[in-house]
């Protein structure tokens, strides 16, 4: 048994594969996270997310291959950047919308696009607001289904 290299207490996990150097596997997640960035670049065509597929021992330097996992706030830039661009795709589809049918399609696809991201859509206090005022003006005006899209996202139903 030897000590974690980062929290000096008794570890057994070994993390390197040369100087067989050991560290707690939270204490190495911890490392690998202020080691390797996770870095997001958007274009036009696609969302890119770069992270490292290895890293070196921070004791003998040699590489390692095992780094940290690409975790939700790693991507959350995306995920906004997803959202913005399903809410403008569909501002822009409403000129084109013919029939009822085809408006309340349109609903479901971007009010099912903001559900897939429910918590970055509740983190966002003016988009909350907008999405219950147009959840009960689209009720009024004969959409039952905006009363269960209002439940999913927030719990009640429109009073």
């Amino acid at each position: 048994m030897s000590n974690c290299f980062l929290c000096l207490e008794p570890s057994k996990n070994r993390i390197c594969p040369t100087c067989k150097c050991c560290a707690h596997r939270s204490c190495w997640g911890n490392y690998l996270q202020n080691v390797n960035k996770v870095k997001t670049f958007i274009t036009e065509e696609a969302v890119i997310i770069r992270t490292a597929w290895s890293t070196k021992c921070p004791q003998c330097r040699q590489k390692i291959m095992d780094v940290k996992p690409v975790t939700r706030s790693d991507t959350e830039l995306a995920r906004r950047v997803v959202i913005l661009g399903d809410y403008i795709t569909f501002l822009e589809t409403l000129d084109y919308v013919n029939t009822e049918e085809e408006l309340h399609l349109l609903y479901r696809n971007v009010l099912d696009s903001l559900f897939a991201h429910k918590a970055l859509v509740r983190q966002n206090d003016i988009l909350v607001s907008l999405l219950k005022r147009r959840l009960r003006l689209l009720y009024l005006d004969g959409w039952k289904a905006a009363n269960l899209y209002y439940h999913q996202f927030f719990g009640t139903q429109i009073v």
